[in-house]
Formats: C-alpha cells, structure tokens, sequence
C-alpha cells in the first residue's frame, strides 16, 4: 500500500492513533479498516514502538530524486551565463530559455527543456527581465546633462507659472474658459432666433393684408 499524503505530523498522528486502536483491543485487520491502512503496516508500528518507544514511530523524511546537475556543474552554468550571451557566440546578448538550454548542453552534457530550464534559472537567482526599447541614436552622456542643467529650469518656471515651451507642448496649460465655450449658435438645431418687431407701414391697408410690394419682398 502507498504511503499517505500529508505532512510529517499527520502522519506520525496516524501511526499513534492505529496503536491506541490496537492497544484498546481491536485486532490488526479491524485497525487497518479503521484507518484505512494495511494491517501489516499496523503491525510493522507496533513492533517498532516495542523496540524502539515513541521516537521509532516518527516519520524519516524522504531524499527524493537526486538533483541531475551537480553544485559544480550549476557554478560552471552560471559563471557561463554572467558572461553574456555574445561571449558564448550568440548575435545578441538576448538570453532566452532555448539559448541557456544550449549552454548547459555544451558544458554539462545535459539537455533540458525549455520549461525546465526557467526553473533551473530561478534556482540559480536569476530572474525574467524585458529588454528596454532604445532609440540607435540615443546619447546618454547628453541626456544626462540636460536633466542635471535644464530640467531643474523647467521645473522652475513651471511652479511659478510661466509657461515653458515644454510645458506648453505637453499642454499643462489650459485656458479656464474653455470648457464654457458652446460653439456658435447656429450649429444648434433647436435655437430660433428673437422674434423682431414688424415696420411701421402706416395707412396703406388692413394688417393681414401687406402691400403689393412687401409681398413681392417675403416671397
């Protein structure tokens, strides 16, 4: 039978509670069903409380798989890889997965997948960066004096109000009326303009009935 999942403790109180069964008279294969373990298993416990007490029931901690590079192996693949990647004959000094796979290969004579080969990294102390995009023509040297030189000015002027022809790019500057601004009035659709008031046409005739000539006028 397998050996139960659990930690240590779990399993040392699994192996107590089958002997205090077994001490208050249950026999060997009713204890295995109570427990669900093999009654050999319970029988392999007591016998060894009887030899050895309490401390023979602890739990020996398992070794595992032995680890396939060795601590002289793994210093070689990192002293390789602070190198760069160009001294060991890449183009860039790029270092994926697939390349530090190729490296480990060549020096230990060991191949591991890619996934395996991130965790290996991780162990090592080794982290994902993304590269930094940076323009061919970038010149650190002078950027570096114009934050140390003419930043500081900008700043200046900025928190004293006059607009910088920086800030007047980046448009830190904003008019304060223009959120006020609604456009002319005829792009609004529902606006009519104020009735005005009608001439004076003196005696030449009933209102409803305008003269021939201001007729000729409104049509």
């Amino acid at each position: 039978m397998a050996r139960p999942t659990g930690s240590a403790e779990l399993i040392e109180a699994r192996r107590h509670q089958a002997l205090r069964l077994l001490d208050q008279g249950y026999s060997l294969a009713e204890v295995g069903r109570m427990i669900d373990s093999a009654p050999s298993s319970v029988m392999r416990w007591r016998d060894a409380r009887t030899q050895g007490g309490s401390q023979a029931l602890k739990v020996r901690p398992t070794p595992g798989r032995p680890p396939t590079l060795t601590h002289t192996q793994q210093q070689r693949i990192i002293k390789r890889l602070m190198k760069g990647a160009m001294a060991n004959g890449f183009t860039t000094e790029l270092w994926t997965t697939s390349r530090v796979a190729t490296v480990i290969q060549q020096c230990c004579k060991v191949q591991f997948h890619r996934s395996h080969v991130a965790r290996l990294l991780h162990d090592f102390g080794f982290s994902c960066q993304k590269p930094e995009r940076r323009a061919l023509e970038r010149d650190e040297a002078r950027i570096e004096e114009w934050k140390r030189k003419d930043w500081p000015q900008v700043k200046k002027r900025c928190a004293a109000g006059c607009a910088h022809r920086l800030c007047r790019r980046i448009r830190l500057h904003v008019d304060s009326d223009c959120s006020t601004y609604l456009g002319t009035r005829g792009s609004d659709p529902g606006y009519s303009p104020p009735l005005q008031p009608c001439p004076d046409l003196g005696d030449r005739g009933p209102v409803d009935q305008p003269p021939a000539h201001a007729a000729r006028v409104l049509l």
